[in-house]
């Protein structure tokens, strides 16, 4: 094999790994014109076909394909478990005093319960939950 070969490998590579680890949909265009580029050096294309053929190949995908691929890819993953708890109201189990933390038992789990405006809040009491953070719910007084 010709050197142009190995540099069409050595740039596939890199693509190949940047767009891994960076994940924003820019350097895997570059790999597929890099591959195109590849096929060409076997078949002894002339260099500067080879630099046209990848700069255009990768720039077309980049710029017609790019946005459609983001869209598939970063699609919301839809609702999940906790986001079902978020305004529902449950029993406290632990008072929420002084800003010092609750507690909440929702399905026989029982989460730790921060109020939303460091209100206190006694136990027994009606909460609503309006976020769930970590491991936490950011609760208030509820109806």
């Amino acid at each position: 094999m010709n050197w142009e070969v190995w540099i069409w490998v050595a740039v596939f590579v890199l693509s190949v790994t940047v767009e891994v680890c960076t994940l924003e949909f820019v350097t895997g265009w570059f790999a597929i014109g890099a591959a195109i580029a590849i096929v060409l050096a076997i078949f002894f294309v002339p260099l500067w076909v080879q630099i046209l053929v990848f700069f255009v190949v990768s720039i077309l995908l980049l710029v017609t394909i790019r946005k459609w691929a983001i869209l598939l890819l970063h699609k919301s993953p839809g609702k999940t478990n906790m986001d079902l708890i978020i305004g529902t109201t449950h029993n406290l189990q632990k008072a929420i005093v002084d800003g010092e933390n609750g507690e909440v038992k929702i399905n026989g789990v029982v989460w730790t319960a921060i109020a939303n405006n460091r209100e206190n809040i006694e136990n027994g009491e009606l909460v609503k939950i309006l976020e769930v953070k970590g491991n936490q719910l950011i609760v208030a007084k509820g109806e």
